[in-house]
C-alpha cells in the first residue's frame, strides 16, 4: 500500500537541519532529500539592513522554486531512483521502527516555523527528530502513517476547525501561541488533555 507523500525536516543539534520527501513505497519509508539548513542565511543577510533584506527575499524565493521542481522530479519517479543522488538520502523498513509519535510544536522552534513534530525511535535505540513546517505535510502524515506503521504510532493531535491555536501536551499551564503566529489547525487530542 502507497501513500501520499509529505515533507519534514530533520533536525539535530549535532548536524545541519535536511528537509526530505518521505515517500512509502513497496514497504519501505524512503527519505529523499530535497532541502539543507534553512533560515541561516536570510538571517544573516537581514543583519546588513534593508539591502540584506531584499537580497534575503529574493534567494529564499529562488529557494523555493528551485525545492518545487526538485520535488516535481521526484514525485514523477520511484523515489528508489533517487537514493543515490545524495549520500543523505535513505530508506526505513518499518519493521524497524520502535515507537513513532506526531505531537503539537515546541513552544521553543529553534529550527523555523513548525506546526508539528514527528518523533521516529528505531530498534537499535536510534532517535530522529522531523517537524512539519506547514499544515498540509502534517495533515498528510496524521492520516497516512497509521495505516503503514500501525501500533507503533501513536498521534498527540487532532484536526480542529473551530480553534486556532496548538497546545502542547507537556504544557499543563494552558499557554497558547498568539492567533497570529498560528499556520496550522491541529491541537492536542482531547483525550490527552482529560488525563492531565
Amino acid at each position: 500500500m502507497d501513500t501520499q507523500p509529505f515533507n519534514a525536516r530533520f533536525i539535530s543539534v549535532t548536524s545541519w537541519d535536511r528537509l526530505y520527501r518521505v515517500y512509502f513505497r513497496d514497504s519501505e519509508f524512503y527519505f529523499i532529500r530535497i532541502g539543507g539548513q534553512g533560515g541561516v542565511h536570510e538571517a544573516l543577510l537581514h543583519l546588513l539592513g534593508p539591502i540584506g533584506g531584499f537580497v534575503s527575499t529574493f534567494l529564499k524565493k529562488r529557494a523555493e522554486e528551485n525545492k518545487a521542481n526538485l520535488t516535481d522530479r521526484v514525485d514523477q519517479s520511484h523515489p528508489i531512483l533517487h537514493l543515490r543522488k545524495h549520500q543523505h538520502n535513505f530508506k526505513l523498513n518499518p519493521a524497524t521502527i520502535r515507537a513513532s509519535r506526531i505531537k503539537p510544536a515546541s513552544i521553543l522552534a529553534f529550527h523555523g516555523t513548525q506546526v508539528g513534530r514527528w518523533i521516529l525511535t528505531l530498534r537499535d535505540g536510534k532517535k530522529m527528530n522531523f517537524q512539519f513546517e506547514n499544515s498540509e505535510n502534517m495533515e498528510v502524515a496524521v492520516s497516512s502513517l497509521p495505516k503503514v506503521i500501525g501500533q507503533a504510532l501513536i498521534v498527540d493531535v487532532e484536526w480542529n476547525e473551530k480553534q486556532i491555536n496548538l497546545l502542547n501536551v507537556e504544557n499543563s499551564f494552558g499557554l497558547t501561541r498568539p492567533p497570529e503566529t498560528v499556520t496550522a489547525y491541529f491541537r492536542v487530542k482531547q483525550s490527552l488533555l482529560a488525563a492531565i
